[in-house]
């Protein structure tokens, strides 16, 4: 059985590759706390643009405002995104603008009462 020897000199030096900077960390965390800024922020935004489009009435006057409409739909979106969810933009907006169609209807069934 024959046993294989390294210098002590390559044992450590092949330690000190290994190991992690501190700048290296510090580059680390930075990104993650910059991501998770960025993250933050777009929840945010979204959910100042979903409020100001809850407030805009859907249905105004004896017809469906369609601006109202798709700004309520794009806010629900953005706001799933911002959110976390993993569905295509597709599908978040195919969502968003049934539900947005659905409360304008309710808002004209509420108008006509």
């Amino acid at each position: 059985m024959s046993s294989r020897q390294i210098s002590n000199l390559t044992f450590r030096s092949a330690l000190q590759a290994d190991r992690v900077s501190d700048t290296d960390r510090r580059d680390a965390i930075a990104a993650m706390h910059a991501k998770k800024l960025a993250e933050a922020q777009a929840r945010d935004a979204a959910r100042t643009a979903l409020t100001a489009a809850k407030a805009s009435p859907l249905f105004v006057s004896g017809s469906f405002d369609l601006a109202a409409v798709m700004r309520l739909a794009h806010a629900r979106a953005k706001q799933a995104r911002a959110s976390g969810s993993t569905a295509s933009w597709a599908d978040l907006i195919r969502s968003s603008m049934r539900n947005a169609w659905s409360e304008a209807k309710a808002q004209r069934r509420s108008a006509a009462h």
